[in-house]
């Protein structure tokens, strides 16, 4: 067995962190944005105007695509060792 699976196996057999659901959502959005923004190729933000005439910087459709894929990453690597509770 490898030493990543026998870590795995330790870990699901000790009790894990609880973390509260914003501390979850938090944490898992802002790696995800630390990965996306270190190795992206192309472009991730682009300004738009609201309907006030102020520009806000929003990601593009497809780095939007993109930071949800590596979400759900993240939530499955953290859901090994935290369990999200509601508080």
């Amino acid at each position: 067995m490898s030493k990543v699976l026998e870590r795995e196996r330790d870990i699901a057999q000790e009790s894990k962190v609880l973390l509260r659901a914003e501390d979850w959502i938090y944490l898992y959005s802002e790696i995800a944005s630390v990965m996306q923004e270190k190795f992206a190729l192309d472009p991730i933000w682009e300004d738009q105007k609201d309907e006030n005439g102020i520009i806000h910087s929003v990601r593009t459709p497809d780095s939007e695509d993109t930071f949800c894929e590596i979400c759900d990453d993240v939530e499955e690597i953290m859901s090994r060792v935290f369990e999200k509770v509601d508080a």
